[in-house]
């Protein structure tokens, strides 16, 4: 199994900040997802289409657009695959957009269900 590290102070109000392995991952992720396409210097094709969409009417055209978009960025990075369909639909409460997939880690295949919140009012991704 490779071992990846890297630093996080993003949910965090206390030490340690060190991230390792499959929690790097998932972060490595949400930061991909956390950048509006095209935001990123030198490369524009970067990020995610979600922030650009986050106020259209959720039709079934934008929902198969985000979920070929998650594909997309998911098939970026070779550590893991998406392993159900991604399911978009509006918040119950009507101000953003719910993620729901799961993704299985290539190193030891194991599988995490992801659920992530993109709040139209403060412009933030969360993780549920």
């Amino acid at each position: 199994m490779a071992l990846y590290k890297g630093y996080s102070t993003v949910n965090r109000n206390f030490g340690p900040f060190t991230i390792t392995d499959n929690d790097l991952i998932v972060q490595d992720l949400l930061n991909h997802l956390s950048i509006r396409k095209g935001e990123k210097l030198h490369n524009p094709a970067f990020g995610t289409i979600i922030w650009n969409r986050l106020f259209d009417p959720l039709t079934t055209a934008l929902k198969n657009e985000i979920k070929a978009d998650i594909d997309r960025i998911i098939g970026y990075d070779p550590r893991f695959n998406v392993v159900s369909e991604t399911i978009v639909q509006e918040s119950p409460d009507g101000l953003g957009l719910l993620l729901n997939f799961s993704l299985q880690f290539a190193d030891d295949s194991r599988v995490v269900d992801l659920s992530l919140m993109f709040d139209k009012k403060s412009s933030k991704l969360y993780a549920l």
